[in-house]
Formats: C-alpha cells, structure tokens, sequence
C-alpha cells in the first residue's frame, strides 16, 4: 500500500468517526429532550439540573470534544503529509 492510500484511508476511518460522533451527539439530544428538567433552587450553585439530564450533557460535550481532537488530527496529517 502506498504511503497517499494509507494516509487516505487514515483520514477515511477519522471522517468515519466524526460521523459517529455527530450521530451519537444526536441521540443523546434526543434523550436529553425526553427528560423532564425540574430546575430547583440550591443554596450553593443558585441551580441543579436532573442528575440524568447532567450526565447526558457531559456525554455530549465529550462526544464534541473528541470531534475536535480528531479533526485537529486530521488537520496535522494534511499539514504534515510530506514528512510522513
């Protein structure tokens, strides 16, 4: 295998994930749409959300941060491919 087909297949498996990822992001709006959040009044934090609706949200802020990690990957790939 060449070295420009291994890196196209590369980039093709990170543009697979990122599909994945967006896919998942959309599920979990979803879920999280279905739950009903009851905004109660915390002595500390002012605000606490349902503990579900909680979890679900850093599940998608994961899921956008490893969006970003690959497509920074996929971006020093291109800008390096003749070091490679």
């Amino acid at each position: 295998m060449t070295k420009d087909k291994l890196i196209d297949k590369l980039l093709h498996i990170i543009k697979t994930d990122i599909n994945v990822y967006n896919h998942l992001i959309e599920k979990k709006y979803d879920k999280r749409e279905e739950i009903d959040v009851d905004v109660i009044v915390d002595q500390y934090d002012n605000e606490v959300i349902d503990v579900d609706a909680y979890h679900i949200d850093l599940e998608i802020e994961f899921l956008k941060g490893s969006i970003g990690a690959s497509k920074h990957i996929m971006q020093l790939i291109k800008e390096n491919i003749d070091n490679l």
